[in-house]
């Protein structure tokens, strides 16, 4: 059985930083999304 951990996502940090204009997404909001993807990614292996 595993259990994976994560504390202070940042949850709401959309507010921060600026638009890419690229994709419309906030630059945070991209970060966070590679780094839960990462995350995620490592639980699954």
């Amino acid at each position: 059985m595993k259990f994976l951990h994560i504390a202070d996502i940042h949850l709401g940090m959309e507010n921060y930083g600026r638009i890419d204009p690229s994709t419309g997404l906030h630059t945070r909001l991209k970060d966070f999304i590679k780094c839960f993807s990462f995350a995620i990614d490592i639980a699954l292996e």
